[in-house]
This record gives C-alpha cells, structure tokens and sequence, in this order.
C-alpha cells in the first residue's frame, strides 16, 4: 500500500535550529532526514514546517502518515499495513519501542512468585496504548480526516488539539506501541548517528570538497565548504561535516563531527562525535558514543547499584578478600595433590580456564581445576542430543569426557578451588549468582542484568534450593539467582554460606 508521508517538524528542534547555521549543514541534514525517516520502499517524502501543509486531491492514498520530526523511528513497514488492513479506524498513532522487537523473551511468573516458564517472541508486537500526551512516532489518518481537521492548510501543532478535533468530528482513533527504535534528533547524539547512517548509505554523493589542504590527514566521508582550511598535522576522520570558514590548526583532530561556520578551532584540539560552535544549552541530554543503524542496535543495561558503604558492595568484597587470604596458603599444599594427580592421569594443562561474565558484564577467566580431556567442547557437540537439563546448560550422567581424578574432584566440588584466585583479584564472590558465559546469558537477556549487578559466586542460592527436576533447572536457575540479587543482605549470605559448608562436608566424607 502507498502512502503519502510527511515529516513535521519546528523550530524548537535541534536539528532544525542546526540547519540554519549554514547551506553545507542544512542541505546535508534535509537530506540525511528524508533519507532516514523515510520507509524502504518510499521516493516522496516532504517535510512539514509549522504545521503549513498542502493537501490536494491528487494525493495517491486514502491514508497519509505524519511522523513526528523531532524523532526518526524505524518499524516494519509491514506493521502499518496490517493495522490499517484490521482496524475499522480512521486515525492510528504508532509509537516505536525497543522492548517489542523481535528475538526477545518474556518471563511467566507464578501467583507465589516462582518462575513458570518464558516465551520467545521471534516477530514484532503490537500492544495497545493509552493515548499520549504528545505527538506520536508515527500518526496514520485517513485523507479525508486530516482535511477535517486542518485549519486553513495548516495541521494543529499542539497534539491535545488534534485529538480534540478528532474526538469532534467522531473520528474512531486506535493507539499502539510496536516493536521498533528511535533516534532523537533534539541531541547531538542523534544528529551525528544520522549522519553516519547517511554517509554510508548509497544514497549519499560524494561532492567535490573546496578546501585548502597543507599536508594535513584526511580519512573516511569527510564534507568540506569553502574556505576551510587544513593545516600541516591536522586530521580529520569523517563522517564529518565542516563548514565555511574553519582552519583546522596543526596536532588537531576532528572525529565524526559537525563543525558549524566560522568555529575557532583551539591548537592541540581532540573534538569526537559533536557539534562544535554551535550553542544548544536548551537540550538537556547527554552526548553519548551510539550508532545509529537500522539492522542491530545495542542493548542498554540496566544493573542494579548500591551505595559505596552498603555491605552489597563494600562488605561483602572485604569479606572475600578475607576469606581468600585465608583459603589459599592452607589449602596449598591440596593444590600440589590435585596438579600432580591430574598431571600423572591425563594430558594437558593443570587448570580450565573458561571465559565468563562477571560484575556488569566484565568477561573473565574463571578458573578450574581440569577434570575433562582435552577437545571436550568438540565432542560435546557430539553429545548434545543426550544433554539432561533444559536452557542452554549441558550435563549428562557418566560423561565419557570426564577424566578418572576429574569425577573425584567434580563430586567433591575440589575442581573449584582455584576460583579463590578469581575472589582475590575482584572477578568472583564467594556467594553469588552463579558464573555463566556470554552465550547463555543471550538466552535470558531480560534477567540478565540483575545476575550480573553482582560478581558472580562459587556457591549460591541456586546451588542450594535446586531440584534438578526435569525441564524445570534452567528455570530454577533463572529464578534462584534473580531472587538472591533481589534480596541480597548480610543474614542471607551467612546462611547460605553454613548451608554450603555442611553440604560441602557431607558430600566430602561421601566419597572418600
């Protein structure tokens, strides 16, 4: 279905504000934003100032979309055409949202808190939503009820008076949010991902650059205006956009930047993904280093934090050191048995050493005796059709890659001694949320960032409260750790730390 698609913006937009700066800047953001707010499959795309808008009856749709200026938001454009195809409405208001993207998972949570199960959603979804109190991403309406709604050609640039006059003229009206990502052109931010997006695209023309250049360096997309001026030992590493005017002094180094006109460039300068000279006091967020791109966006994390003082943070790390100090010099003498014995019984190094993530994502080499043959991870391939827990985990009973000294230290939990190098150098706890790698962590994205707002432990709750039961571990997991984050106190970890000491003992004397 075609559309006929406007951009409305004002003067209170950054970027819009930007483009009055100079021809170079405005011409190269008018077409970076038609390019990147456009959908996929569109070629007329207009922009919208002040609400001044022109509607004729040659409008090659029924439906128009007004997209808010201030934000480029990206959804499948299949979205729109299934909402219009379903909906007996005449104005749909779309707004993007991250959470709703496809290959995502949503927890299932008992009445009494446990942990039932999770679903994976694979496509975008489409929530209901409450009408908001600005302008909507994306605003889908019928040609013949925008034209009721206009005032003399111009649309209502205050939304409450929009929906007013909907509501007015009996308008059926239908609000969701759906999966997509946004870009907000009102910070620098979002401006510089834009012209990154735009450089790269094929849509981009490389012009001819009018500048004077005296042996300075000069890499990637770089837009020049007249008059600029690059001195010996200057450089430049584009996207960038200079503007008329400029002398880029020597040892100085633009990166990734939009340098307005007649900016004073300081010697000695290191200037990174910003707009320089150019006075926008008035936007209160931060510059922050995001790529703006269409197929993948990084996810944001959300840990949890503690104050400095508090035993979460400082207590407990005093107490690992502690305990550590204490561990290592008397169990030394257990650390040469246990190399000898795995030396003199197979082939390869003393100690396992596997890449996880610890405090706020920081991988680490978790340490382990070894108690497998060498090339374990390939044959584990081999056996995946035997594994006996559900998630990502792998385990199976009398594993044929586990060595003789390897199933002593295993049953005993020996194997984990060396991870008391781990507490010393700050990567590991003594409790905790057990350590995992990046790999099973994808799977569990949602919960991930409580598990990893602590270090990662050698025993745990998980490790006490844990049924093995049949398609329930991988749940359990997720459930125990998440709840241990959750109410992590001094008392809990006295307790768990007992409880695993007479489990320890208990299981030691068994095996002897």
């Amino acid at each position: 279905m075609k559309y006929k698609h406007y951009i409305m913006t004002s003067e209170d937009i950054l970027a819009w504000r930007l483009k009055q700066t100079g021809k170079i800047i405005s011409d190269t953001l008018h077409n970076a934003h038609k390019f990147c707010g456009r959908f996929e499959d569109e070629k007329n795309i207009n922009f919208i100032y002040d609400g001044k808008i022109n509607i004729n009856d040659k409008v090659p749709s029924a439906w128009v979309i007004l997209t808010n200026g201030r934000y480029i938001a990206r959804i499948n454009p299949s979205l729109i055409d299934t909402l219009i195809n379903e909906n007996n409405s005449d104005v749909i208001m779309l707004n993007a949202e991250a959470d709703l993207e496809p290959y995502r998972e949503n927890i299932r949570i008992k009445s009494n808190n446990e942990v039932a199960g999770y679903r994976r959603f694979f496509f975008d979804s489409i929530l209901p939503q409450e009408i908001p109190n600005e302008w909507p991403h994306y605003t889908l309406i019928k040609l013949t009820a925008l034209k009721s709604v206009m005032d003399k050609e111009t649309i209502p640039q205050r939304f409450c008076v929009f929906v007013k006059r909907c509501i007015f003229n009996g308008f059926k009206m239908r609000t969701y949010k759906v999966g997509g990502r946004i870009l907000d052109l009102n910070t620098e931010a979002g401006i510089v991902s834009m012209i990154n997006h735009y450089f790269q695209s094929a849509q981009y023309c490389e012009n001819e650059n009018n500048f004077t250049r005296h042996g300075g360096r000069i890499y990637g997309k770089v837009l020049c205006d007249e008059n600029v001026e690059i001195e010996d030992g200057a450089t430049i590493i584009g996207p960038a956009i200079i503007s008329e005017n400029v002398i880029i002094p020597s040892s100085s180094t633009i990166y990734n930047s939009i340098i307005c006109p007649d900016t004073k460039i300081e010697e000695n300068s290191f200037i990174s993904k910003r707009i320089e000279g150019f006075s926008h006091k008035t936007v209160d967020c931060e510059m922050k280093d995001t790529e703006f791109v269409f197929e993948a966006f990084a996810n944001s994390n959300n840990y949890r934090l503690w104050p400095l003082f508090s035993y979460a943070r400082l207590g407990k790390r005093t107490f690992d050191v502690i305990f550590s100090l204490i561990v290592l010099p008397a169990f030394s003498i257990i650390f040469v048995i246990i190399a000898a014995a795995i030396k003199l019984t197979s082939s390869g190094p003393v100690f396992f050493k596997h890449k996880r993530q610890g405090l706020n994502g920081r991988t680490f080499s978790c340490l382990k005796f070894r108690t497998m043959i060498m090339n374990a991870d390939d044959i584990q391939e081999k056996l995946g059709a035997k594994n006996q827990v559900d998630g990502p985990q792998f385990k199976i009973e009398d594993d044929p890659r586990v060595t003789i000294i390897g199933r002593f230290l295993r049953d005993t939990h020996l194997d984990e001694l060396p991870q008391f190098i781990n507490i010393l150098l700050g990567q590991m706890s003594l409790i905790g949320p057990r350590p995992s790698p990046i790999k099973e962590n994808s799977y569990c994205s949602y919960w991930r960032d409580a598990r990893l707002s602590v270090r990662p432990g050698i025993t745990g709750l998980w490790q006490l409260k844990r049924t093995r039961q049949s398609g329930q571990d991988f749940q359990e997991w997720i459930y125990y750790d998440t709840k241990y984050v959750k109410n992590l106190s001094l008392a809990e970890d006295i307790k768990i730390f007992f409880s695993t000491t007479f489990m320890l003992m208990l299981n030691f004397f068994k095996h002897l």
